[in-house]
């Protein structure tokens, strides 16, 4: 019995504690690597939203502009809505609903231009309209991430 047990081949106990540290050690590091790449990615796509919102909301805006014949803004007084009466006598409005940016047609049609919106503003100065949005990246109120556009459009 000896000369089996001497023979015997396999681990001994503190080989398997350590061998199973050094792997959930490995394993712990690859998943947080993992879990970084999908958070950046995340973070990076929202961005990309925010972005993209940001270009769809000022290439309406400018189009609306420069076909505008009259607006209700008072010289120099910024206002969060406006509204645009165009030479072919369309009346549009755009205004913040439930955090939205919302292009209202007075043929009813109503258009989301961008989410998660902070904050718009409208100012007319002479014959210039601007409009400055500003959005946030990560869907939440918080004011260090966002992203933010003025446009400045001559009115005829």
């Amino acid at each position: 019995m000896r000369k089996f047990i001497a023979d015997s081949a396999g681990f001994t106990l503190m080989e398997v504690v350590v061998a199973m540290g050094l792997l959930s050690l490995a394993v712990s590091m690859v998943g947080a690597g993992i879990f970084q790449t999908i958070r950046a990615e995340a973070f990076w796509q929202d961005g990309v939203v925010a972005t993209r919102d940001l270009r769809h909301a000022g290439s309406w805006f400018a189009g609306d502009a420069l076909s505008t014949k009259t607006t209700n803004l008072v010289d120099a007084t910024p206002m969060a809505t406006v509204t645009l009466t165009t030479v072919a006598g369309n009346v549009i409005t755009y205004d913040e609903v439930a955090n939205e940016l919302v292009r209202h047609h007075d043929n009813g049609s109503n258009l989301v231009m961008a989410a998660n919106v902070e904050s718009v503003s409208f100012l007319l100065t002479g014959d210039v309209l601007e409009m400055t949005l500003v959005v946030n990246t990560d869907g939440t109120n918080n004011d260090t991430n966002t992203e933010s556009m003025s446009l400045d459009t001559k009115l005829r």
